[in-house]
């Protein structure tokens, strides 16, 4: 059976660890930057910010869906 583009995205959805900004901000309804300054500041404790030549913002999955309750099924 064929999987469609959609399905196939999900199912990578469901194996990975951590979330990106955007997905943050957009599942708890805030804006990208609010998370990257929460994340920042030490407010937001779901993930972390690695300073490199840049800033990596590390949101760990599982952190959220704990705190927002919408985990997988």
């Amino acid at each position: 059976m064929k999987q469609t583009v959609e399905n196939k995205r999900s199912e990578e959805m469901d194996k990975k660890v951590t979330m990106t900004v955007e997905e943050t901000a957009k599942l708890l309804g805030v804006s990208p930057q609010c998370i990257r300054v929460g994340l920042e500041s030490g407010a937001f404790k779901f993930g972390t910010v690695v300073k490199m030549k840049r800033k990596v913002y590390v949101i760990y999955r599982s952190e959220v869906e704990a705190l927002t309750g919408k985990g997988r099924k």
